[in-house]
């Protein structure tokens, strides 16, 4: 994707969630104290460099920003021990790292989510190591993995996730018989599609790097990081979308393997970025087992449950060509993107690009807000695509661009004027 310039992901769901008119400044002292903990307690000893660093709190109805620490350009004022501004309209709020006023920040919104203060802090954990990672050498990788969308692959990606998490939950001989079935559905996809080991692997050393190490410095005990991966993979079992999600917890759970069966797995993948999998050293149950295997894992009511969506699916698709192709079409040409989205419900439209059920993208033209309806991005990131009509989406262009009359009766197109 080399016209895109930026990729930011909302962990939280949806764009139009109502937050606080204001952060209460206490509960944001109170975070960041936590935040700081998590990474002196961690010591830089998980990745070999340490993850505290510039972190914010943003409101996205106010654009109230928080931080603990000044910024390089003077836009923050001092409160007591915290730094307050105001975060610019044309820049995305989301959990992410982000260069902004001369700093390279961990920024998450505000109310910042979590049940639990383990869940918090967990949070906390993956958004900084977001801000590291790339010196790590690991890519802020968003492959679209829509083999993720098909039958067969959600099939096989959901009977892996449960014999992860039986091996979490399990110890000796079972434990290893457990991966082994989770390798041999993992390889039966991977047969199936070839593009899937690239694409699933950047997504892994990504989003599944982070989670694993917001996991793993949030609880105490091999247990309680077990316990957590595992209740993930029972949550992610249910999910109608995997191709921008799986990897929260699919990639957690290999790593707290790899730290019983390898220990110096982290080591390794810093020299040499590789598939999760291939670094437990473990061979995969026979290729002819599968249908054997996949019975201790309901593989056959997984393919009942995965025809019905399908079905349902086909339907979706229906109106998608409706909406997006057969039109009337608004189209936005995108040079210089940034994009916030929930990365539980995008899906891949073959032969388009991928649908955004919401989204805020913003780009030299202005902000393109999606609440409803859904928005086509084309493959090549080239375009953004929105019904002509209808309520849904709202277009908030800078001076110098207009909407103009595009290829076909009732299509519009946005363009700088001359």
């Amino acid at each position: 994707m080399s016209r895109f310039t930026k990729l930011v992901v909302v962990v939280v769901l949806g764009l139009g969630l109502p937050g606080a008119a204001q952060i209460d400044l206490q509960k944001a002292e109170q975070y960041l104290q936590e935040a700081r903990q998590v990474c002196e307690r961690d010591a830089g000893r998980l990745w070999g460099v340490s993850l505290c660093g510039p972190l914010m709190f943003v409101d996205p109805q106010s654009r109230m920003l928080v931080a603990n620490q000044i910024d390089a350009e003077g836009r923050l004022r001092q409160e007591g021990n915290l730094f307050v501004g105001t975060y610019p309209k044309e820049m995305n709020i989301a959990n992410q790292a982000v260069i902004w006023a001369g700093v390279h920040w961990t920024q998450l919104r505000w109310p910042v989510p979590g049940a639990t203060a383990a869940a918090r802090q967990g949070l906390l954990a993956h958004e900084m190591f977001h801000r590291v990672q790339e010196r790590l050498g690991f890519k802020m990788a968003s492959p679209p993995n829509a083999h993720l969308d098909t039958e067969q692959g959600r099939v096989l990606l959901r009977a892996e996730m449960r014999a992860l998490r039986q091996a979490l939950l399990l110890s000796g001989s079972a434990r290893r018989r457990a991966v082994q079935d989770a390798l041999l559905f993992r390889a039966a996809r991977r047969g199936a599609f070839p593009q899937a080991e690239a694409e699933e692997t950047g997504l892994e050393l990504n989003e599944g790097l982070c989670e694993y190490t917001g996991i793993k410095l949030s609880r105490a005990t091999l247990a309680e990081q077990h316990q957590a991966a595992a209740d993930a993979l029972a949550r992610a079992d249910k999910s109608d979308a995997y191709v921008r999600s799986f990897a929260y917890s699919t990639g957690p759970a290999y790593g707290l393997l790899l730290d019983t069966a390898a220990r110096d797995w982290r080591t390794s993948l810093r020299r040499k970025p590789a598939g999760l999998e291939s670094l437990l050293r473990i061979k995969p149950a026979a290729a002819d087992s599968l249908g054997v295997r996949g019975a201790a894992y309901d593989l056959a009511q997984l393919r009942t449950e995965e025809a019905v969506r399908r079905q349902k699916m086909e339907e979706r698709m229906a109106q998608a060509k409706a909406r997006f192709v057969d039109g009337p079409v608004l189209t936005i040409p995108l040079v210089k993107a940034a994009v916030q989205f929930d990365p539980t419900n995008v899906y891949p439209f073959p032969g388009q690009g991928t649908v955004y059920p919401d989204l805020r993208l913003t780009d030299e033209w202005g902000i393109l807000t999606v609440r409803s309806g859904g928005a086509l991005v084309s493959s090549d990131w080239s375009k953004v695509t929105v019904a002509a009509a209808g309520e849904g989406w709202e277009l908030e262009l800078k001076p110098g661009w207009s909407k103009k009359p595009g290829p076909r009766p009732g299509d519009l197109t946005v363009s700088k004027d001359q």
